[in-house]
């Protein structure tokens, strides 16, 4: 139970800005990168389930730069194979 606790008061570290909806697609959740902190505590949580549930096989988690605006940026999941996380 503590595990869960201390998830808890983690993430409310990292709060969801007010007003911004995030959705994931073929580039990850992507936004302005000053608004990704929420995003990038909650994906590195889902990195380590993940691998959990693939049997402690390697999750990545990518930072993405964009060839549109320098602040334009987005974060990847990546299953053991190379694949992108599938939207669901």
């Amino acid at each position: 139970m503590a595990v869960f606790e201390n998830v808890s008061q983690y993430s409310a570290k990292h709060p969801k800005p007010a007003g911004i909806t995030f959705a994931y697609g073929t580039a990850g959740f992507r936004t302005i990168g000053e608004t990704l902190d929420s995003t990038v505590f909650r994906v590195g949580l889902l990195a380590a389930l993940r691998s959990q549930s693939k049997q402690g096989k390697v999750i990545g988690v990518m930072i993405t730069a964009s060839h549109n605006h320098e602040r334009d940026n987005g974060i990847k999941l990546v299953d053991p194979m190379g694949e992108m996380l599938q939207q669901s």
